[in-house]
């Protein structure tokens, strides 16, 4: 379903919050790894490029999952452990299962994912009233993309960029 390729695609937009936080740390706090916070952008480009089609085996689709795995690898050695056995699980049944509960498991993975860069590279602003809203923003969003998409047939990058500028707009919300 091609429908569900645009929602993981886009999705993929929220790694932008913990790069944005980042950014805005990079001249008060001089411990940031700039490379870290690159790769992280390019793994939210590399992602949201690759699922605006969804080709197997090309070379966005490999890129995506070569940077997906180096990625976790570089959570595992820098973040907290916490969130590694929830990925790991969410991404083996997302990719074993078919349909509906695919969709689910990869969605889980991704959110996981998400919250564990951002307590990696912006931990003071994980309180209970942000992680709740952003929580809350991110299914919104979620259920918006799957409402869309289910009753229109709209381009991809036309979905990307309400779908951005919504995310940025949570960021200056919540954070």
């Amino acid at each position: 379903m091609k429908n569900k390729n645009y929602i993981l695609g886009i999705t993929s937009l929220w790694l932008l919050i913990p790069i944005l936080q980042c950014i805005k740390k990079l001249n008060t706090v001089p411990n940031i790894d700039i490379i870290a916070l690159i790769f992280f952008a390019f793994s939210s480009i590399i992602s949201t490029l690759h699922w605006s089609d969804n080709k197997k085996q090309n070379f966005l689709h490999k890129m995506d999952r070569l940077i997906a795995v180096i990625l976790f690898i570089f959570l595992t050695n820098h973040g907290n452990m916490k969130g590694a056995p929830i990925v790991l699980l969410m991404y083996l049944l997302s990719q074993v299962n078919k349909g509906l509960v695919n969709i689910i498991c990869d969605l889980a993975f991704r959110f996981t994912g998400y919250w564990w860069v951002l307590e990696l590279i912006a931990p003071e602003l994980l309180t209970k009233s942000t992680i709740i809203l952003n929580s809350i923003a991110y299914c919104i969003h979620i259920y918006s993309l799957w409402r869309w998409v289910s009753k229109n047939q709209s381009k991809y990058w036309f979905l990307c960029i309400p779908s951005f500028s919504y995310i940025l707009l949570i960021n200056c919300i919540v954070f």
